[in-house]
């Protein structure tokens, strides 16, 4: 997707695009939480699962009739960066293993990298236990969880868009902004976890939601903007990997905090320093 993206968008419209296309996580989780467990509640977990299995199915039909190829104009353009890079390593065609070389030797993927480890990891481990931690530890019922839960959805799917849209008007470079944007979402996980009148819950969710998310948007537009043309999809797919990783990483960090300490809100701190040691890594990061 990011590299249909870059192949569609021009560098000053690319912030907002991909601020778009990141929105779909995040309408993901309101829609989800608006109707699973309420499902779940009357009908059963595996109801609320298989319902919400139709959802991709049904993306999947729409995208095969809407989304464009790229024009033959960009396929050969495309052809014709790949050509150029294999010249410059002497060799007659680019193999995987050359164009792995060239990202891995490339700093600002290599800092994208690191910030995806530890910021994507955060999010996806914060969106995980975020409905544990208010069911658990604060008493509320499922449905209320889902309820804050969507709202911090909705904070989210509004935040990716705008922040796109001014990294693509403010005279501001992109990983700074995505730095700041980054590093606050530290104290915004602080805050929620210090929440303890549910009723808050639906002021310190949306902010969460915002810090939680906002971030994405322009570190996947800094991932369009530093790879090679020909090797979009490729990088996307290395950062992706290392965003996985933390993803993986951050519920099993949780877990044994919460092992140790018998408490969810010191699992969810214990991780806010995650997202700030990501925004330093991108002031390494250096455009043209």
């Amino acid at each position: 997707c990011l590299s249909a993206i870059g192949d569609h968008f021009g560098p000053n419209q690319r912030g907002a695009a991909v601020g778009i296309f990141m929105s779909c996580t995040s309408f993901g989780i309101t829609t989800v939480n608006l109707y699973a467990p309420y499902v779940a509640t009357h009908y059963g977990w595996q109801t609320a699962f298989l319902a919400t299995a139709i959802l991709p199915l049904v993306v999947l039909i729409l995208c095969y009739f809407t989304v464009r190829k790229p024009s033959a104009e960009i396929l050969a353009q495309r052809e014709a960066e790949a050509s150029e890079a294999a010249a410059k390593l002497g060799v007659g065609q680019t193999s995987l293993v050359e164009n792995l070389k060239h990202i891995v030797s490339n700093r600002n993927i290599r800092c994208l990298a690191i910030a995806g480890f530890f910021a994507t990891g955060t999010t996806w481990g914060v969106t995980q236990w975020a409905n544990l931690y208010m069911v658990k530890q604060l008493g509320v019922t499922a449905i209320y969880a889902g309820q804050v839960m969507s709202v911090f959805g909705t904070a989210a799917l509004i935040a990716k868009p705008t922040i796109g849209i001014l990294s693509d008007i403010l005279p501001i470079k992109k990983n700074h902004l995505a730095a700041l944007v980054m590093f606050l979402f530290g104290p915004a996980l602080i805050l929620f976890a210090s929440t303890s009148n549910p009723n808050m819950l639906f002021v310190t969710g949306p902010i969460l939601g915002i810090g939680a998310f906002m971030h994405s948007a322009l570190t996947n537009a800094l991932v369009v903007q530093s790879a090679a043309p020909h090797l979009r999809g490729t990088t996307a797919g290395f950062v992706n990997l290392f965003n996985q990783i933390g993803a993986l990483l951050a519920p099993l960090l949780l877990g044994n905090v919460l092992v140790m300490t018998g408490s969810y809100q010191m699992s969810l701190m214990s991780i806010a320093i995650a997202p700030i040691i990501g925004a330093c890594a991108l002031f390494f990061i250096r455009l043209k």
